[in-house]
């Protein structure tokens, strides 16, 4: 039986944080000569960033939106209807603001869930996007004959209308959408073969995010014969040479299809083999 230390620390872990997240990470901690307690704690400050060390790292704005991406593949929400579908996501990502009405269940897995003030952060962001469609709009009055700059302000400003959506996120009101603050590789808490599609956008290039078990962690969850949508960044040169590595990563275990590349992105359809 876990001792009165542990008992505590678990109280204070965010509401969010899924129950059989908890229950996982305690069944994998090997006995040990150390109290429980020590176990538990040590493995947490040894396996868990902090968020403000996550909060560090340069936030790119993803050029693409959700709804976007699903026009880009033919999908309509439609295909979604009685669907399981695992969004991994990078800072209030936008899969339950375009899924909401048709997907059976929508879990979405993030690092930012964990702050204590994430309105404020939720805020920020969204000044951040609306600073980013003003300098578009001004470029748009200097350069109004280049197509590729007006579709940048569309395509930014669906972002950040995605973005608002989670400004009205009720836990009540979306009982079929679950937000968990957990590294995309330890999603033990995820059964096997319970997911008929997962998101995975602009993820796995992140210097914190160890691909391989991400990836290994997603053909764990999929159903056979589903699909992982898989996007990212190709903007400097080490993206280039990262997404180089998780194509070759992602041929082990899924029948891929490259979908879309050119020097700014890459978007892939990974069937389970």
């Amino acid at each position: 039986m876990w001792d009165a230390e542990i008992e505590r620390y678990i109280e204070s872990l965010p509401s969010w944080i899924h129950p059989a997240l908890i229950q996982a990470t305690l069944k994998k901690i090997k006995i040990s000569t150390k109290t429980n307690s020590e176990i538990v704690l040590n493995w947490w400050k040894e396996n868990l960033i902090s968020l403000e060390e996550i909060k560090k790292i340069p936030q790119r704005a993803p050029s693409n939106s959700i709804k976007s991406l699903l026009l880009f593949l033919w999908l309509d929400k439609n295909d979604f209807i009685w669907k399981n579908v695992l969004d991994l996501g990078w800072w209030f990502w936008w899969v339950a603001a375009n899924l909401e009405e048709t997907a059976w269940y929508i879990t979405v897995v993030d690092l930012v869930f964990w702050d204590k003030n994430l309105r404020k952060l939720l805020e920020k962001n969204i000044v951040s996007q609306e600073i980013a469609i003003n300098e578009r709009n001004e470029l748009i009055k200097t350069n109004p004959n280049i197509p590729k700059v007006t579709q940048n302000s569309i395509e930014t400003k669906i972002v950040l209308d995605e973005m608002k959506w989670w400004l009205n996120y009720d836990p009540i009101n979306n009982k079929n959408i679950e937000r968990n603050a957990s590294f995309w590789e330890k999603i033990d808490w995820v059964m096997d073969k319970s997911q008929d599609y997962v998101f995975c956008n602009y993820v796995l290039t992140k210097e914190i995010v160890k691909f391989d078990e991400v990836i290994k962690e997603i053909y764990r969850v999929l159903k056979n014969w589903w699909q992982l949508i898989y996007s990212d960044n190709i903007v400097e040169e080490e993206d280039k040479e990262k997404n180089n590595k998780i194509i070759k990563e992602l041929t082990k275990y899924f029948e891929i299809e490259i979908k879309h590349k050119d020097k700014s992105k890459i978007i892939i359809i990974c069937i389970k083999k």
